[in-house]
């Protein structure tokens, strides 16, 4: 299989004082799958709207999802929080309440012996932002710049 690798590595120690190597010691060594990656997503989404997220991971043949927080995930007969499927992209539909939750993925490669991969986060936000504020400096001169950061 092209691009999954398997394999052990083995260690013999040898005291050359003695002239004896003692016994051989091998380990099996198992690749873990990639950490997907996002090809797309909305991380700021309306109210009661649905989006569409989708990842990459070479060699994956299925893909664990979960949301928090009221996101939910369309399993094709309706909205759950964690669907197991073939799937690199799944529908996600938001809550009907300004709100932030999240979404996850974790790449499998079923009956392989290849590990899980480690699962990938998504912050997401429904909704209008909840007291948004500007900091900065009130005063300003001309001819200068200044900075300024908005916090959602």
């Amino acid at each position: 299989m092209t691009g999954i690798e398997y394999g052990q590595v083995s260690i013999q120690a040898y005291n050359q004082h003695c002239y004896q190597f003692s016994s051989v010691r091998t380990a099996n060594i198992i690749r873990k799958l990639a950490t997907p990656v996002w090809n797309s997503y909305d991380e700021v989404m309306c109210k009661n709207t649905t989006s569409s997220f989708s990842v990459n991971v070479p060699y994956a043949t299925s893909y664990y999802w979960e949301t928090t927080s009221g996101f939910e995930i369309w399993s094709g007969s309706g909205f759950v929080t964690s669907l197991s499927t073939t799937s690199a992209s799944v529908t996600v539909r938001s809550p009907t309440t300004d709100r932030g939750g999240s979404i996850s993925v974790t790449a499998k490669r079923n009956g392989s012996g290849v590990l899980d991969s480690e699962p990938l986060y998504l912050d997401l936000w429904s909704g209008i932002f909840s007291n948004p504020y500007v900091d900065g400096t009130p005063d300003v001169c001309p001819n200068s710049l200044y900075v300024y950061t908005a916090r959602v």
